[in-house]
């Protein structure tokens, strides 16, 4: 979808593109070519976007100017992202994410690192599960600035019920709500996985706190490697299960930090040096158009 996309121009193109004009593009294999001509279904479509009209869920693509910048350029982007709340564009964010069931020190030093970044001017971005994703949005919020959630699920299913109030709250102090799910879409394990590839993309950085032996926060990291992004881990005690995973993502490479300050000077040289590679891309892309 993103090569053709890239291709093409505009989702609207590529929707109302006849069978003939997308073989032309070379980018299709035949079972990909089938299924897009099998579901091109206007009537669908509609009934979506009236679905979130009547649910108050705005709806961006790529080829929309409050399309995050962060996430345009990484292979998996989503076309299409769902979302409530108030969108921006260039602003500074830092993934937070870590595990469900953590300890109650775990929490305190969320609550800390969340108030200083907010400090510097940084939103904070996680994935509304239990435990440290919940308490870094709870803590940016405490501290006046603004989060943003990804969900794992359609924006009407709010995922765990119990962070109801802590959605309501995201909103109420304009921050944004996520998905690339369309609505009345559950929540699955499998679909937090796919999630976590957006928060590691709207990131300039990742911080994992908290990750036990099998963990989803391990496989954000994993992904924010790849996608360029550094990873920062808070160590924990070799015979302490609740960091067997923070430990091991040390061992594979992420950076050890001890306070928050080692992190916001790194990112201050992301920050410089992510402007210099966004307009080489967009000139690289003007150049290309022009031949």
């Amino acid at each position: 979808a993103n090569k053709l996309m890239d291709c093409m121009g505009d989702p609207q193109v590529v929707f109302e593109a006849d069978e003939n004009t997308l073989r032309q593009t070379g980018i299709l294999n035949k079972r990909q070519l089938r299924n897009i001509v099998e579901n091109h279904d206007m009537v669908l479509a509609e009934t979506i976007i009236n679905n979130c009209r009547t649910l108050g869920i705005s709806i961006m693509t790529k080829a929309d100017t409050c399309y995050p910048d962060r996430a345009k350029y990484f292979d998996d982007a989503p076309i299409v992202l769902y979302y409530k709340g108030t969108p921006e564009r260039k602003k500074r964010a830092v993934g937070i994410v870590g595990a469900r069931r953590c300890t109650q020190e775990t929490k305190k030093q969320v609550i800390k690192i969340t108030s200083q970044y907010v400090s510097k001017g940084y939103s904070i971005i996680s994935g509304m599960a239990k435990g440290i994703d919940s308490e870094a949005h709870k803590g940016t919020l405490r501290a006046k600035g603004k989060t943003i959630a990804v969900l794992g699920s359609g924006l009407d299913n709010i995922f765990p019920k119990e962070n109801t109030n802590l959605y309501k709250e995201i909103l109420e102090n304009k921050g944004l709500i996520i998905s690339e799910y369309k609505p009345n879409i559950e929540p699955c394990s499998s679909r937090f996985l796919e999630r976590n590839r957006i928060v590691s993309g709207l990131s300039i950085g990742v911080l994992v706190v908290e990750a036990g032996h099998r963990s989803g926060t391990s496989v954000t990291a994993s992904l924010a490697q790849k996608q360029g992004k550094k990873v920062f881990v808070i160590p924990h005690e070799i015979n302490d299960k609740h960091g067997v995973g923070t430990n091991r993502l040390i061992r594979k490479g992420a950076i050890l930090i001890t306070k928050t300050k080692e992190i916001i000077d790194e990112f201050e040289f992301l920050k410089y040096k992510e402007i210099q590679e966004y307009e080489t891309k967009i000139n690289e892309k003007i150049k290309a158009k022009i031949k």
